[in-house]
């Protein structure tokens, strides 16, 4: 049986409601502090799989902003040392053990 016009967008749409809902709602924090659950579980991934955290992070910013934001006023120079930074970083973000917690 064919699946309704539209169907697959409004479950879509429900499932990202029901995501937002649980994202906001309250969780308790050991200090007493309110924050929201979808905070608290970003800062347990920040804590205990930074590498994750980050790339979770980088692939929810556009591309465009990532690098004009804060390239444009480099010289080349300080270009191509980053980017070794950057393949420096992620060779020991690759040759780091996964480590489950």
């Amino acid at each position: 049986m064919p699946r309704p016009i539209g169907a697959k967008n409004r479950l879509t749409a429900r499932v990202f409601q029901d995501m937002l809902e649980v994202w906001d709602e309250l969780a308790t924090t050991p200090a007493s502090k309110e924050v929201t659950g979808g905070k608290a579980a970003l800062r347990m991934m920040r804590r205990d799989r930074p590498a994750e955290f980050v790339k979770a992070y980088v692939a929810l910013v556009p591309k465009e902003l990532q690098v004009e934001s804060w390239s444009r006023d480099m010289s080349e120079d300080e270009l191509v040392e980053l980017i070794e930074k950057f393949r420096e970083a992620e060779e020991q973000v690759q040759e780091t053990p996964n480590v489950t917690h």
